[in-house]
């Protein structure tokens, strides 16, 4: 015969072996979580490292002959009066063209999108926020003011050769000092940026 008692004693025995169990299920599912971010977390500081490299190599390649594209520029804005300044522009462009290849932005997209970026301290997040600003508010701008210049009119016309040249010039010594400037912050951030 089973008292109340036992019968007490048994199912707070139970019911404890239950909380317990609930307890070490919620402990295990949170470090699994903790386990997860981590990883998340790493894997972003990975891909921000390749991506940051990949842009400061490919800056590293361009920089130089847009600089010297501007030069040339400089020292062509004479000639014949038939000349445009499309044929001034074209005569003086390097071999292959102008190298102006996008810049990637994937790992600042996609730890946007996954949540990744809550989980870096501050510092990290805000040098990151910084250099991927930097570098969506300066090429792409200027890129797509040259391209507009390049295909205006004016570039087609002989009487407006100088200014148009003057004009191509600028925007390629823009363009360079904004390469510059942008390689000088991939390095900051690259030599910044915690080695996970």
């Amino acid at each position: 015969m089973i008292t109340p008692r036992r019968e007490w004693r048994k199912l707070a025995i139970e019911g404890a072996l239950i909380v317990l169990s609930v307890l070490l299920g919620l402990a295990l599912s949170e470090w699994r979580e903790g386990v997860q971010e981590q990883k998340l977390a790493h894997n972003a500081l990975v891909n921000f490292r390749r991506e940051i490299a990949a842009n400061l190599a490919r800056l590293e390649k361009a920089q130089p002959g847009h600089a010297a594209m501007a030069q040339r520029l400089a020292d062509a804005n004479t000639g014949r009066g038939e000349q445009t300044a499309f044929d001034v522009f074209v005569a003086n462009m390097p071999e292959g063209g102008l190298d102006t290849q996008p810049l990637a932005a994937v790992a600042w997209e996609t730890a946007e999108g996954t949540g990744a970026l809550r989980l870096l301290d501050y510092e990290t997040a805000a040098l990151l926020s910084e250099t991927y600003t930097v570098q969506s508010a300066t090429l792409l701008p200027t890129l797509q003011r040259l391209s507009d210049r390049f295909l205006s009119p004016g570039n087609f016309d002989p009487a407006q050769r100088p200014q148009m040249v003057r004009t191509h010039r600028m925007l390629l010594v823009e363009l360079s000092g904004q390469e510059t400037y942008l390689m000088e912050i991939y390095r900051r951030a690259l030599a910044a940026l915690p080695a996970k």
